[in-house]
């Protein structure tokens, strides 16, 4: 299975001091560590990417109401 798609290669995972992943910051279930995950990223930017989204949305949500 290619590894891209687990747990152990995921920006979204939580990992520990050690490294290894504690948990996924996205799901309630770490879905990626038997099999493929469909909320999977490996992406770098991710979240500063996902922090300007949330905040484009709220200043156009403002604007309009």
């Amino acid at each position: 299975m290619p590894a891209e798609q687990l747990c152990s290669s995921c920006v979204k995972a939580k990992r520990g001091k050690n490294g290894k992943v504690q948990e996924c910051l996205v799901l309630k279930n770490l879905l990626g560590k038997t099999g493929r995950c469909f909320a999977y990223s490996n992406d770098p930017d991710f979240w500063d990417n996902l922090r300007q989204q949330v905040e484009l949305y709220n200043t156009r949500k403002a604007s309009a109401g």
